[in-house]
């Protein structure tokens, strides 16, 4: 199996950003809407990241980057990259830690403001259909906020006309951690070939929904699943949530299709 995280960045021209919208998803995340200015042409695969650049003073410019001078940090997509090549936007949602970069995003920016980011995508967890073994079932499997990249292949699986069979399984704490769940149910609702399903583990189950399960994502739940020979899988969240599912799916298929991102 294939992982990422490598810096620095492997796109190295740089670019401002302005910032569009903000939007506060949960106490802790933050979802930004970016305009990539008219020229530049920024290309990225949906699960890609793009790294932002913080002066250590404070603020976001494009001066000479440096380790010395700046935070630098990633930051995964949650847009499709259809929506870069139509609009010239890129969307992204930040979780607050004790990062500088995180802490910028939350504390240090407004509508207007302009974020020094590279200008195009990064990292080689990412869905392209041509660099993939052949496959007609695609599986989604996140923890936490490792959600970002995993919705902007989702959101690029639903825009395709592949009609791939789509199954997205998450697991949070809590109902409130679900980010995107209306878009998620939207979506699986609407296509029949897309699902998604949610376990949570530190709340009770206070209304059925078939969407939920309050219950833990265990080795049974995945080894269920109708994965093989024809499914590709991407797992993304925190380290020991993504090498437990990693080496449980191993017993269902290869390794050369299944693609992961430690956070």
């Amino acid at each position: 199996s294939w992982m990422t995280h490598e810096h620095p960045a492997t796109v190295k021209e740089l670019t401002l950003a302005k910032v569009l919208e903000i939007d506060r998803l949960t106490n802790t995340v933050v979802a930004l809407k970016l305009k990539i200015p008219n020229g530049i042409s920024f290309h990225f695969h949906p699960g890609q990241w793009v790294d932002m650049f913080v002066l250590k003073d404070g603020t976001s410019k494009n001066s000479e980057i440096s380790k010395e001078t700046h935070h630098i940090t990633g930051f995964s997509m949650t847009s499709s990259p259809l929506l870069a090549k139509e609009s010239n936007i890129i969307t992204l949602a930040i979780k607050e830690t004790d990062h500088p970069c995180t802490k910028f995003v939350h504390h240090g920016i407004s509508t207007g403001s302009d974020v020094c980011i590279t200008a195009g995508g990064n990292g080689n967890f990412y869905y392209s259909k041509s660099r993939l073994p052949d496959h007609t079932s695609v599986f989604l499997i996140g923890g936490g906020i490792g959600v970002t990249p995993l919705l902007s292949i989702f959101r690029h699986l639903a825009e395709s006309e592949d009609k791939l069979r789509v199954t997205y399984l998450h697991t949070a704490k809590t109902k409130n951690e679900c980010l995107y769940l209306q878009e998620f149910e939207q979506v699986a609702s609407s296509h029949q070939n897309i699902e998604a399903h949610w376990f949570i583990t530190n709340e009770k189950e206070e209304t059925k929904r078939s969407t939920f399960s309050f219950r833990r994502m265990d080795e049974e739940t995945l080894l269920s699943l109708n994965m093989g020979s024809d499914s590709v899988c991407f797992v993304c969240g925190p380290n020991s949530f993504v090498t437990w599912a990693v080496s449980v799916i191993g017993k269902k298929m290869d390794g050369s299709r299944i693609c992961f991102e430690k956070w």
